[in-house]
């Protein structure tokens, strides 16, 4: 397998490491309508909560590795 190195000192470090994990881990369908149907009867969405509490969204969140086909796309992009 190959890895993709870059040096922690680059100036892209963070986006790149950033944005490549969130190609690779995809928020599971099934846990944000679970979260949505939780925050509809508590009278919030799920953007208002990720704006004020990023946390309890990520604990609450489970993250998949898509399918190699679905996945090839998104990380050429």
């Amino acid at each position: 397998m190959d890895s993709i190195f870059i040096s922690e000192k680059h100036g892209a470090h963070k986006v790149f490491m950033s944005r490549f994990g969130d190609a690779l881990f995809v928020p599971s369908r099934e846990d944000k309508k679970k979260i949505e149907v939780a925050l509809k009867l508590q009278k919030t969405t799920l953007e208002i909560v990720s704006r004020e509490n990023s946390a309890w969204i990520a604990k609450r969140l489970r993250r998949v590795i898509p399918a190699a086909e679905d996945l090839l796309p998104v990380v050429k992009r």
